[in-house]
């Protein structure tokens, strides 16, 4: 999997970032999806949510994904990202598609209207929360130390 940031971020941050969405990704999906992967992440003020999931190539069998995560939550930061990376597991694998209609997304194989629904609701994000939870669990195990903030100091 390439990994490459799109933001001013100290080594240490970059280097803790990159082990943890390598983590992740061994964790939720197979090497043979993995070794195809690019993603590019970012980490970014004003984000309206603490993280985003972006598709940037083909949306059948995606490899390329832009993963954005909101700087102001810095100590939620690793969290975040394994939220985000099960949202690149359900594209990569293809469990979640997007389509070119509003409000229609495909998971699973099922054709779902979003319109009204709250997106705590989507089961997408449902397995997402849940998955993220064991995900930082077990990254925190395996790696102690600076799993509070680990964008400290990025300036």
């Amino acid at each position: 999997m390439k990994i490459i940031f799109d933001c001013k971020l100290s080594d240490n941050a970059k280097k803790e970032l990159k082990r943890a969405a390598k983590f992740y990704a061994k964790e939720l999906m197979d090497h043979a999806v993995t070794q195809n992967l690019e993603l590019e992440i970012a980490v970014v003020n004003k984000l309206p949510m603490q993280g985003l999931c972006e598709v940037l190539d083909d949306e059948r069998k995606p490899s390329l994904f832009r993963i954005e995560l909101r700087k102001e939550l810095a100590g939620e930061v690793l969290s975040s990202l394994a939220h985000e990376m099960v949202h690149v597991k359900q594209y990569a694998t293809g469990e979640l598609r997007d389509t070119a209609k509003e409000n229609i997304v495909v998971w699973q194989g099922k054709k779902l209207d979003v319109k009204n629904l709250i997106s705590f609701d989507h089961p997408w994000e449902v397995e997402a929360y849940g998955k993220e939870v064991g995900l930082i669990w077990k990254y925190a195990k395996k790696y102690p130390g600076n799993i509070i903030n680990p964008l400290k100091n990025i300036g």
